[in-house]
């Protein structure tokens, strides 16, 4: 018979074991089994035992006593450790019965817990997996979309570039912005702003600006040669150091060249070739030139030197085309400013009194025919524009498809710090260790992003899917709404698409742009026709189609409601207008402004003399200000803009 030999428990440090009990509450099921004074084959059985019910501490602990009480019952009956263990059977078998019972009768309390901490270790691990994935994975762009749009441009040969003529000149005369050659004696200074460009009426102002042109005539020359070129020549980079010393000293007069600084790549505009932070310093600088052939217009017609005339406004739709060389919409939207310009100089050249020969007719009609060639509205650039930011900012997996990742998305802060450029700057709260625990929050957090955020399959799919229904409603009569509902589209996808979403192109806007001086564009070709049948003819032509084949090859729509454009004869000469944004054919009653700029007439207005007054110029109609009555395009009364 054996007999049970009851073992007491160490009390040798008596407070090492308390505080191991309150420090490590999880181990107590394995300190009762190791304090039993079971023979070690059963702790060693009820341990693995124990261990693998996989219940909760509390749940062990009372087991693991339930299970020594058990034995220790069994040895002071007299029967032996070996015949216990037998008689227990499997100890799986044991532990998982032991786990379902205690499982039913769970309290909800150990429920609550239980599932607490499954959901804190899936949550864990998830975590990692997700951190993991965030700061491991790396972009690896594979298009060069920027070597794309420079190719053709590149191809173009350098006798066929303004560029070559303009950089020279533009050194000469700091004509670039942040250079000197500002040219403000051609404005009308308006407060401490400069308004509208001068004209012959106003005195010694006029003198200033024409003595002002009269010094820079090779500058002038500069355009009127470049400006009828195709191209205007300039390869684009998103990294100012990659430019050539001599075109960099043209753009940015003021910057020191950061070639010379070998610790300037990090604070440069953008440091990545990527397309979003491609740089177009010459865009506005080419608006600022056609301001300054606009005004020498004005002077070649006060001289009566009608070439000159001719040559600046050949410049100035040339230029409308130039800029919008690199497809961008802000470029197209330069480009449509400049055509407008240059079609108010056309007006005020015919409206004037001198006599323009059949011939400088001719040339300005194609002129303005070329710009029909000109794409100033293109969503190919802007979709490339997206798909490199995706390549930037995603990882690849060789099929499509990749996940946001930290370099990604520090690409992202990067591009949105650029384009945030001198707006203000909010300082963190408590200062540079509000800035610290800031970061280290979104660096804690950030890996969460992907949770959320598409994946490039996804972004990529939709971005293509909205840019291929794109060109077909571009060109769209106005009250076509498809535009606005693919943009509204963009606008509900979701805050896993707000890459898309803060990247797309204002296009509603820059389509009714295209379409209000596609409009204009169309009437002075008209106009111009007109007016070439009536010096060939002595009578002005009974309706548009008289002009069609010999004057213009065919009647241009209306963009309003896609009609031909309308024709009326005059007492005094002739109108070609479109129905306007109110959709209604008034006969050719011109829109008109209000007295009061800033409020908005309406049909129960519209007819009173005290409310509106003044036939509207057509540089000015916009479809979001709707005046009853028709856009008269030709004319453009140009000379009322100033009243």
């Amino acid at each position: 018979m054996n007999h049970l030999i009851v073992q007491p428990p160490n009390e040798s440090n008596p407070t090492s074991t308390k505080r191991v009990r309150v420090w490590f509450r999880s181990a107590r099921w394995r300190q009762t089994i190791r304090e039993s004074g079971l023979p070690n084959d059963a702790q060693k059985m009820l341990l693995g035992l124990v261990a693998e019910t996989g219940l909760l501490s509390d749940e062990k602990e009372e087991v693991a006593t339930e299970l020594v009480a058990h034995f220790q019952d069994g040895l002071q009956r007299g029967l032996g450790i070996s015949r216990l263990i037998e008689e227990f059977g499997d100890p799986s078998m044991a532990a998982t019965l032991i786990r379902n019972g205690k499982q039913r009768n769970r309290t909800m309390k150990n429920r609550l817990v239980q599932a607490s901490m499954w959901l804190g270790a899936l949550g864990g691990g998830g975590f990692i997996v997700l951190a993991i994935m965030f700061y491991l994975e790396k972009p690896n762009p594979s298009t060069d979309y920027l070597a794309i749009l420079n190719q053709p441009i590149m191809e173009v040969p350098d006798d066929q570039k303004g560029w070559t003529i303009y950089r020279d000149l533009w050194i000469k005369y700091g004509f670039s912005e942040g250079g000197e050659g500002n040219f403000p004696e051609v404005h009308i200074k308006n407060g401490n702003e400069y308004g509208r460009l001068v004209r012959a009426s106003d005195g010694e102002a006029w003198q200033n600006a024409i003595a002002k042109l009269a010094s820079a005539e090779d500058l002038l020359e500069g355009f009127r040669v470049g400006g009828v070129r195709p191209s205007f020549g300039i390869v684009y980079h998103s990294n100012p150091a990659n430019y050539s010393r001599e075109d960099f000293k043209a753009l940015f007069p003021n910057c020191a060249n950061p070639t010379d600084n070998s610790d300037a790549t990090e604070n440069d505009l953008a440091t990545s070739n990527s397309m979003m932070m491609v740089l177009l310093p010459h865009v506005q600088v080419m608006r600022k030139a056609a301001r300054l052939l606009v005004v020498d217009t004005r002077w070649a017609i006060e001289q009566n030197d009608t070439d000159r005339a001719v040559r600046n406004l050949e410049a100035l739709f040339g230029i409308s085309g130039q800029v919008t060389e690199s497809k961008f919409l802000i470029a197209g939207l330069v480009g449509l400013a400049v055509q407008a310009m240059a079609l108010d100089s056309v007006d005020e050249l015919l409206a004037s009194k001198v006599e323009l020969s059949p011939t400088q007719l001719e040339q300005i009609q194609a002129a303005i025919e070329k710009c029909n060639s000109y794409v100033y509205l293109s969503v190919e650039t802007e979709r490339a524009g997206i798909m490199d930011v995706i390549q930037c900012t995603y990882s690849d997996d060789g099929n499509g498809d990749g996940r946001l990742t930290a370099a990604g998305l520090n690409f992202w802060n990067k591009f949105l710090s650029v384009a945030s450029v001198g707006q203000p700057e909010i300082d963190a709260p408590f200062g540079s260790w509000g800035r610290t625990l800031e970061s280290a929050v979104q660096a804690t957090i950030a890996p969460t992003t992907l949770l959320i955020m598409a994946t490039r399959k996804q972004l990529t799919e939709q971005t293509n899917k909205l840019f291929d229904q794109y060109p077909q409603h571009l060109d769209k009569p106005y009250f076509d709404t498809s535009i606005q509902q693919l943009e509204q589209e963009v606008r509900e996808l979701g805050s896993g698409y707000v890459l898309l979403q803060k990247l797309h192109p204002a296009l509603q806007m820059a389509r009714h742009a295209n379409l209000r001086i596609a409009a204009q564009r169309h009437g002075a070709i008209a106009g111009l026709a007109a007016i070439q049948f009536q010096r060939d003819h002595g009578r002005w032509p009974e309706s548009l189609n008289d002009l069609v084949g010999k004057y213009m090859e065919e009647i241009p729509l209306d963009p309003i409601d896609h009609r031909p454009l309308r024709y009326q004869i005059l007492d005094n000469g002739f109108i070609v207008y479109c129905i306007g944004a109110d959709q209604v054919d008034d006969g050719g009653r011109s829109a008109t402004r209000p007295t009061n700029p800033a409020a908005e007439p309406t049909a129960a207005t519209s007819g009173s003399a005290s409310t509106l007054v003044g036939t509207l110029p057509t540089n000015e109609y916009r479809f979001d200000l709707k005046p009853t009555g028709d856009w008269i395009l030709w004319p453009r009364h140009s000379n009322l803009r100033d009243q």
